[in-house]
């Protein structure tokens, strides 16, 4: 995917950070997208995650049943194997719906 068209889509903040990130992931062939009208005038709330992959570390309340929570999870296991920290001590206080979690194997 050379091009990709998204004029006039309501791009919420995270939506656009997803797409500037999938713009300089080092594989990916997007060289050039339209975002013409992609204005949203929607504050990120409460509720919104955003991933900063310099600083990933802080509270994050996923539901894994969303692609975007689901994507943030790996981020942030990715962040885990980058700086080469056990995933049991960067993640603390889990809260799973059905007990025990655990983490994936890789």
């Amino acid at each position: 995917l050379y091009w990709m068209g998204l004029d006039h889509n309501p791009l919420s903040v995270v939506g656009m950070r997803s797409i500037l990130r999938l713009a300089t992931y080092g594989t990916s062939a997007l060289a050039a997208f339209d975002i013409e009208g992609c204005s949203n005038s929607k504050i990120v709330g409460p509720n919104e995650l955003l991933f900063s992959s310099i600083y990933p570390g802080g509270r994050y309340c996923l539901h894994l049943a969303r692609p975007y929570h689901r994507a943030l999870l790996r981020l942030l296991y990715k962040s885990c194997e980058r700086m080469s920290i056990n995933p049991q001590v960067a993640f603390v206080d889990v809260v799973y719906s059905l007990p025990p979690y655990e983490h994936p194997a890789r």
